[in-house]
């Protein structure tokens, strides 16, 4: 018995061998189908995490645009409840302007004139010497239009002058643009006889068909009168950030009615 292991002593080990390569086999196929089917599983995972974020990511945008719209309809409830209650004698019985949205898609703030891309044109009831503003402040006018865009004049024009007035004492003045700083305007006009406080509200006066009475401005900065000068020179930090605009709202008239000409015949 001895003899004959001896005599086949290589075939047992052949057997043991080839046995035991089978069992490795075996389990690393075990091990090869858990790695496949997990790197599938990790892959199938972060596809439909991609699918996700890609809907999130345009669902998002259809929500922005939704939230824009009501935006604008409140800020246009807001609106008719101001000019009929602050302008009576002009808007007793029907508001006189609508807010449409508009994207901002090209601005600039460092020059001398600067003015402003929208993309809202003709064929959304744009036209020229339409105002713009947004829920902080006024923006500008509305200068150029074409079919589906618009060019504003921006309030950061050292050509524009805007009618203002500092709160609550509605002292009247006209506020320009001095070319330097974004945020900041001049007002011009306050005789040096009244008093003018810091931190004073100036806002629009209405004595304009291009915007309505109290619409935001900014809040006055600094005061100072200048030797033997008739005038305040008084700085007005904006409220509208002409540096971060993205949207903005376009008034447009409600009324049939053309002021410009009330105020012709009424001079004649």
């Amino acid at each position: 018995m001895r003899s004959f292991f001896l005599k086949y002593s290589h075939v047992f080990i052949f057997v043991c061998l080839q046995g035991l390569s089978l069992a490795m086999i075996q389990c690393s196929k075990k091990i090869s189908d858990h790695f496949w089917i997990s790197t599938v599983q990790c892959a199938i995972h972060r596809w439909h995490q991609l699918q996700h974020t890609v809907g999130c990511y345009f669902s998002a945008q259809k929500n922005y645009q939704k939230l824009q719209e009501e935006n604008a309809f409140l800020q246009d409830l807001l609106m008719q409840k101001n000019v009929v209650i602050q302008n009576k004698a002009m808007f007793l019985e029907t508001p006189a302007y609508v807010l449409t949205t508009a994207k901002v898609v090209y601005y600039t703030i460092h020059r001398t004139k600067n003015y402003l891309i929208i993309n809202k044109g003709k064929k959304q009831g744009v036209e020229k010497n339409m105002g713009v503003i947004t829920p902080q402040g006024i923006v500008g006018v509305v200068h150029k239009v074409w079919e589906t865009n618009a060019m504003v004049t921006s309030i950061l024009h050292t050509n524009f002058f805007i009618a203002a007035k500092i709160l609550p004492d509605h002292i009247m003045g006209s506020i320009q643009w001095p070319g330097k700083r974004s945020d900041q305007m001049q007002l011009l006009y306050v005789p040096r006889h009244l008093d003018i406080a810091l931190s004073s509200s100036v806002v629009t006066t209405g004595h304009s068909t291009i915007f309505p009475p109290d619409l935001p401005i900014g809040k006055i900065t600094r005061v100072t009168l200048p030797d033997h000068a008739s005038f305040y020179d008084i700085k007005v930090t904006l409220h509208t950030p002409f540096a971060q605009l993205t949207h903005v709202f376009i008034l447009k008239k409600r009324v049939v009615e053309d002021y410009e000409q009330w105020i012709k015949e009424f001079r004649k």
